[in-house]
């Protein structure tokens, strides 16, 4: 009873605080404007490795992703325990077909729950964030791709990159800007349990969502470094700092075209933050503000397509559903809508940043939309928790 009360409370205050502004921006009340593919959207087949959270291409054909139960890892009891090792899968754009990573020399007492990846086009490397729940905290794991035989794709496992433990479970997406440097995003302000997130404290769960009710800028961006002369070894510390001038509400999917450009986007506050990298300035300092764009939606995850000369960012309509989903997959009705949105961000030939354009919302055309990719009329949307891959024909 006395917590039905202070639930009660908490829906009285944020109203009384922020209204219905404050509704609408989060997509709690708002409904989206549909911008339906001209010929539907369905799954693809032959992916069976969970939700496809982050999507990112190796090359103009071909992207990789990786695959896990995440909802179950996250949202339910003994999680951790319970969910399989994800994997990691590629994904043939033309033809629609998905091959699973064999992985070699991953360590056998470790757990693998992907989360965020980026991918190295010059040294081949996948950089992919790792949720163990194992006994040691969030990490970077770092693979060398081998697709010469694309039906029977390869990642050799290079090295372990662990962060501090205040920041296991909410470290969410990365790029790498050297050969021993991230930027690294932490959607989430306080660190989940070394065991899995369903060990938090109910105070500790009560706290963490007034922060993002109440539009708290307690997220924010990383600066993640290791010293070189342990490249050998295959578990590395990382050293990582809060960088200057990025808090948000949730600083989520993390993004660079390569040179100085390094996108962020603020999920919850609908806004893509465009930075200047400036690696001459102090670890601390290394981004400065460059530009604030307002997103259609509640973009997740946001990826530079060098292909196309573009930003794509793919993620939810409304807030509503994701919580209804999060509080009871299972009773999720099969024609309640899920709404998933991708905006792209041109740029024109000198490098300047063109205007947000929406390019699909569609009602239901996966669960839990979190990435997206463009390919010649096909945009590929991901999820954190569906367990397939949709495909929509522009």
């Amino acid at each position: 009873m006395g917590l039905k009360i202070l639930l009660i409370g908490i829906i009285i205050a944020i109203i009384i605080y922020e209204g219905n502004e404050f509704l609408n921006v989060t997509g709690l009340l708002s409904y989206p404007v549909a911008n339906k593919a001209k010929n539907g959207c369905q799954y693809i087949k032959g992916f069976s490795g969970g939700g496809a959270e982050d999507i990112t291409k190796i090359s103009e054909n071909f992207a990789v992703t990786g695959g896990d139960k995440r909802h179950e890892l996250w949202e339910k009891k003994n999680g951790p325990e319970n969910v399989p090792n994800g994997g990691i899968f590629l994904i043939d754009l033309e033809m629609d077909n998905v091959y699973q990573f064999k992985i070699r020399n991953f360590p056998q007492n470790r757990k693998f729950h992907p989360h965020g990846i980026y991918y190295n086009h010059e040294s081949k490397i996948l950089s992919v964030i790792n949720h163990g729940y194992d006994g040691i905290p969030s990490r970077i794991e770092q693979f060398k791709l081998d697709v010469s035989n694309v039906k029977e794709p390869v990642a050799n496992h290079i090295r372990s990159l662990v962060v501090e433990t205040e920041h296991n479970g909410v470290i969410n997406d990365n790029i790498q800007i050297s050969d021993d440097e991230y930027i690294v995003t932490q959607y989430l302000s306080q660190p989940d349990p070394l065991k899995g997130r369903q060990n938090h404290t109910l105070l500790q769960k009560l706290k963490g969502s007034l922060k993002i009710l109440f539009n708290l800028k307690s997220t924010f961006v990383l600066h993640c470094s290791f010293k070189s002369q342990y490249k050998l070894e295959k578990e590395v510390q990382m050293e990582c700092q809060r960088i200057e001038g990025t808090y948000g509400t949730m600083m989520n999917g993390i993004t660079w075209d390569r040179n100085k450009e390094v996108v962020v986007a603020d999920t919850v506050d609908k806004k893509l933050y465009f930075y200047q990298l400036q690696q001459d300035k102090a670890k601390n300092q290394i981004l400065q503000l460059k530009k604030i764009i307002p997103s259609s939606y509640l973009i997740d995850n946001i990826e530079f397509d060098k292909f196309y000369n573009q930003y794509i960012g793919g993620g939810i309509g409304r807030a509503i559903e994701h919580l209804q989903y999060s509080a009871n997959s299972e009773a999720y009705p099969a024609d309640k809508p899920y709404w998933a949105s991708v905006d792209v961000v041109k740029k024109d030939e000198n490098g300047e940043i063109g205007q947000l354009k929406n390019i699909l919302v569609e009602e239901r055309a996966i669960l839990g939309c979190s990435s997206a990719l463009l390919y010649k009329n096909k945009v590929y949307l991901g999820s954190w928790t569906d367990t397939q891959i949709a495909v929509c024909q522009l």
